[in-house]
C-alpha cells in the first residue's frame, strides 16, 4: 500500500484497514485450536506440525501490520488531520492516532518483520517445545 498524499486517499487505507480486521482474529483461534488438539493428544505429531504452520501465519500478519503501521506514520500531518476527519475514518480515529503514535517509536519495518519471524522458531518457539513435552 503506498502512502496517501491527499487526504481523498481514505478508500485504499480503508480498505486495508478492512482487510486487517477481518484477519486479525483467525491466527489467534487457529493457534487455540491447534494448542487444544496437541494437549488432547501429546503425541498428535500433526497438531505440532499445524501448530508452526499458524504460527508463521501469525508472524506473517504481524508483519503485514507492521507495514500498515510504517505507513500510517509516514502520512504527512496535514494529510493525517484531514483523513482523520473524513466521515469514513472518523469513528476509528483514535485507535488510528494510537496506531501511528506507536509506529514512530518502533524499529524500521524491516527489522520488526524480521523479529516477527525469528518469534516464530525462537521465543515463541521455545513456548511450544517446552510445553508439549
Amino acid at each position: 500500500m503506498s502512502v496517501p498524499e491527499t487526504a481523498t486517499g481514505a478508500g485504499p487505507l480503508l480498505g486495508v484497514l478492512n482487510q486487517l480486521q477481518s484477519a486479525a482474529l483467525k491466527p489467534r483461534e487457529a493457534d487455540s485450536f491447534t494448542a487444544c488438539l496437541a494437549a488432547e493428544n501429546q503425541n498428535d505429531k500433526q497438531a505440532v506440525i499445524l501448530g508452526g504452520q499458524v504460527k508463521t501465519l501469525g508472524a506473517e500478519y504481524a508483519s503485514a501490520l507492521t507495514r500498515f503501521d510504517d505507513v500510517l506514520r509516514r502520512i504527512e500531518d496535514g494529510v493525517w488531520k484531514k483523513l482523520m476527519a473524513s466521515p469514513e475514518l472518523k469513528d476509528i480515529a483514535y485507535p488510528l492516532e494510537e496506531r501511528r503514535e506507536l509506529a514512530a517509536e518502533k524499529p524500521p519495518p524491516e527489522q520488526e518483520a524480521l523479529v516477527n519471524d525469528l518469534a516464530v522458531d525462537g521465543y515463541h518457539g521455545w513456548g511450544s517445545c517446552t510445553t508439549r513435552r
